[in-house]
């Protein structure tokens, strides 16, 4: 299957339904997940192009919990079962073009359980520009974020500051929230916007560097 004509509308097979995971604990998930990692990596690594950096590794015990503890809160229902991004990954890329080479490898054979492209910007955060596809690995979902190198290193940091508000968004600093949505401007930003003589905007400033 290739996802990118799967995307646009023009074929609809080789997605795969997947309701739940092969665990029903977070004990279950952890074990599951660290022996799948090594088959996840692998998957990733083929995927990747030239230059490409693979991140995997399994979400923190107190990640899971606090996400449970959201799901709770909210009364949706969810548990264990449906957490998909217990095993989880990014390609980083050197540069945009290259994101749909990924989604393009990813795609082929019957494995993509889900795809989402992250391109309005959230009105708190900022957060965008991220492609996640949920996978199939051994009977496990994993999640798989691709991006450039410049989206992820200043996502990286953005993460900071949400993960510092996110109990209290109410709370949150105006100048951490603009922060916040510069990173991910500038990480979204492309070669065109740094053109000598080009007016500087605000995704011309690297927030990295204030």
């Amino acid at each position: 299957m290739d996802l990118i004509r799967h995307i646009t509308g023009i074929i609809t097979e080789g997605m795969v339904e997947v309701k739940e995971q092969p665990w029903s604990t977070k004990e279950e998930a952890l074990q599951t997940a660290q022996e799948t990692l090594p088959a996840f990596q692998r998957v990733l690594k083929r995927a990747a192009t030239k230059d490409a950096k693979i991140v995997a590794s399994v979400k923190p015990e107190t990640s899971i919990d606090n996400k449970l503890a959201r799901w709770s809160a909210a009364g949706n229902g969810r548990d264990m079962s449906t957490m998909f991004d217990v095993l989880r990954g990014s390609i980083l890329v050197a540069e945009p073009d290259d994101v749909h080479e990924v989604i393009k490898s990813l795609s082929k054979g019957e494995k993509v359980v889900k795809y989402e492209h992250k391109k309005d910007p959230d009105p708190t955060w900022g957060y965008y520009g991220t492609h996640h596809l949920d996978i199939l690995v051994d009977g496990v979902v994993a999640e798989v974020q691709i991006m450039t190198k410049r989206l992820y290193y200043r996502k990286k940091v953005a993460h900071k500051i949400f993960t510092k508000h996110r109990s209290d968004v109410e709370a949150l600093p105006h100048h951490e929230k603009i922060r916040s949505k510069l990173l991910f401007q500038y990480g979204n930003a492309q070669k065109s916007d740094f053109k000598p003589g080009r007016e500087r905007s605000a995704s011309s400033v690297d927030p990295l560097a204030s």
